[in-house]
């Protein structure tokens, strides 16, 4: 059995690139099919075939290799990847349905946006409307009705719930603190009386002692 030749990857992308930057088209487009075929893969080079197709004015087959990309990405979680490759077929053909729902879908898929309740869980009960006041009259009248009032001196009534009944809380101990004593009036300070010396003018002067 003869085995198949080896293909040098790298001599195709190197091709590829060269074609590429030549706007060699038809070239570029022809390495691009072999070497998708070797490596199916590599979206990078599926994506340069789409690219290349459109710049040959073949939207068609254009959209067939984003599309291969998109479902690609998609299958391996890459949502944000899958969601530029539907943008591309977009790009090519805006009024394509399938690219829109499938747009749709990955954008609820990467919102975690889940269409049911799962199960076991309960939907929430829709909102009461609220009620006029006639009816909270009525209302209120009913669950007045339904409690039985003791008559007048018998002991008061005490609702059984089951429940022992609740203890108060210890009353904290107050302690009463004498008034002070009343401060003693203070006295007034006697006030302070002039004295005025009259001196005799006919006595002499005192002399000052002298010292020896």
């Amino acid at each position: 059995m003869a085995k198949k030749p080896q293909v040098d990857v790298r001599k195709l992308k190197d091709e590829v690139a060269e074609h590429l930057k030549k706007t060699r088209w038809e070239k570029a487009a022809e390495v691009l099919e072999q070497l998708v075929a070797v490596e199916p893969r590599d979206m990078a080079q599926r994506l340069k075939l789409g690219d290349t197709y459109r710049r040959l004015d073949r939207p068609d087959t254009a959209i067939g290799a984003y599309q291969h990309a998109a479902k690609f990405f998609a299958d391996e979680g890459q949502l944000i990847k899958a969601i530029g490759a539907v943008k591309m077929i977009l790009d090519v053909d805006p009024r394509n349905a399938d690219a829109q729902k499938q747009l749709a879908e990955m954008n609820d898929r990467r919102l975690g946006k889940v269409s049911l309740a799962p199960a076991g869980l309960k939907r929430p009960a829709a909102a009461r409307p609220p009620r006029s006041l006639e009816e909270e009259a009525q209302a209120a009248a009913g669950s007045a009705a339904q409690i039985e009032l003791p008559p007048e001196g018998d002991e008061p009534l005490e609702l059984d719930d089951g429940m022992p009944p609740a203890r108060a809380p210890p009353r904290a101990a107050v302690r009463t603190v004498p008034p002070p004593p009343p401060r003693a009036a203070a006295k007034p300070f006697p006030q302070k009386r002039e004295i005025e010396l009259e001196l005799d003018p006919e006595l002499p002067p005192e002399e000052p002692e002298q010292l020896p």
